[in-house]
């Protein structure tokens, strides 16, 4: 499937960056979140293509609050050396409403957890 959207400045961004529709597919994925699903392609798939149910609803609940206008921040532990840092946003037009999603990971050797939950911004309204 041929891109939907086109943004060049992130295809290489050295982080994960994607955008969904309303309905949750994905239109724009750069080459960080291709690599961090470990797959060549997923526009036009969900989640529900590659991760489980109960992770599936944890997306989904995160992005119903983006489309309703907030900035949604979720901080996770991705094994026991790492966790990463999602953020979620609302973007486009009322008639067309676009979801943005930005993946951060941080070693734990790196930084301390206690000093970056500090620094991660309240999730709030946007428009």
């Amino acid at each position: 499937m041929k891109k939907m959207i086109s943004i060049p400045a992130l295809d290489d961004a050295p982080f994960p960056f994607h955008i969904k529709d309303k309905n949750h597919r994905w239109v724009y994925v750069n080459k960080g979140f291709l690599s961090l699903l470990q797959t060549n392609s997923v526009l036009g798939k969900s989640e529900n293509d590659f991760f489980q149910d109960w992770q599936v609803k944890i997306f989904r609940e995160q992005d119903l609050k983006a489309m309703k206008g907030e900035v949604v921040t979720n901080l996770e532990p991705v094994g026991e050396e790492k966790f990463a840092i999602t953020t979620k946003f609302p973007f486009g037009s009322e008639d067309q409403i676009f979801i943005g999603g930005i993946t951060i990971f941080y070693s734990k050797d790196a930084v301390r957890l206690g000093q970056l939950i500090d620094q991660i911004p309240v999730s709030g309204k946007i428009i």
